[in-house]
Order: C-alpha cells, then sequence, then structure tokens
C-alpha cells in the first residue's frame, strides 16, 4: 500500500485505525486486515445523511419496524461530554434502538438528544420516527448527524 499510494507506514497505520473504528475493517494480529463492512443488498438503501430509516425504507419500498429496547434520561457527566460535544450538565434522552429492515434486524443504534432542544420525545415518537417529529411536529431542519461506529449511531444533531 506503501507502494501503491505513495505515502509512509505511518499514513497507512492511521488509515486502517480510521476504518476499523468507523467499521469497515478489522485488524488481524500477524495476518492483516479483514473487511467486514457489508452493504446492504440494495445499493439505494442509505441509513445516514439526512435522510431517515423510515424514509429509507419507504422510499425502497421495504418493510421496516423499529424497537426501543432503552429510552432513560440521562445528565451528561464530564466523560460523555467529552464524547459527545454536549455540556456538562445537559439534560438527554438516551436511546437503545433495534431497527428491523423486512423483518431482519439491521441497526442498532445508540441516541443521544438534548432535552431541550427536542421536548417531549417519547417512546412511541422514537419507534416511529424521530426525524419526522423533529422535522414536521416540532418544526426544526436537521442539519447534521454524526455516525460514529458501524451500526451504532449517536446523533448528534445540529437544529436550525
Amino acid at each position: 500500500m506503501v507502494n501503491i499510494y505513495g505515502c509512509s507506514h505511518n499514513t497507512i497505520r492511521r488509515a486502517v485505525a480510521k476504518l476499523a473504528d468507523q467499521g469497515y475493517v478489522q485488524p488481524l494480529h500477524g495476518k492483516g486486515v479483514r473487511i467486514i463492512y457489508q452493504p446492504v443488498d440494495q445499493i439505494s438503501f442509505t441509513i445516514g445523511g439526512i435522510e431517515s430509516f423510515k424514509e429509507s425504507a419507504i422510499r425502497n419500498h421495504r418493510k421496516r419496524h423499529t424497537e426501543v429496547a432503552e429510552f432513560t434520561e440521562i445528565t451528561a457527566d464530564k466523560r460523555l461530554a467529552q464524547k459527545t460535544g454536549f455540556p456538562v450538565g445537559s439534560e438527554l434522552y438516551y436511546l437503545q434502538r433495534i431497527r428491523y429492515l423486512d423483518e431482519k434486524p439491521l441497526i442498532f443504534d445508540v441516541n443521544l438528544f438534548l432535552k431541550s432542544l427536542v421536548p417531549g420525545l417519547t417512546k412511541e415518537i422514537a419507534e416511529d420516527s424521530i426525524y419526522e417529529y423533529i422535522e414536521n411536529t416540532l418544526g426544526m431542519q436537521i442539519v447534521t448527524s454524526k455516525r460514529t461506529k458501524q451500526l451504532v449511531y449517536s446523533f448528534l444533531l445540529t437544529i436550525v
């Protein structure tokens, strides 16, 4: 790879480490790197960006549902603040959701939302579409959403 890309060993190591953090590859000591990312069988099905899971499923004529495994309220401590960017002491909704597509579990989501920006969030809303709730009920626009690990999403929303 050093020869192919004309870069240093350290650059390759950093790139592989970043791909591993994002869930695309798995380094195997003494053996190399294994690709572990498996795209969904339909190329046009995407998760992330601004399109919600519900919108993607509808666009692709797929059956979907979301199971909320945990819905609780927490307060950001120093560790969580450093990891997410939410200020220490922020009141947050903490959710764990399992997303199903055509009756198969596809995604395990871990979501954090500022209570002050997403007031009235409930388990029932989380089972349907939080994006739809934010945009249509609260009348806000979602500008960004950050993916942090393979099949685990932590939405740090920029809402205008």
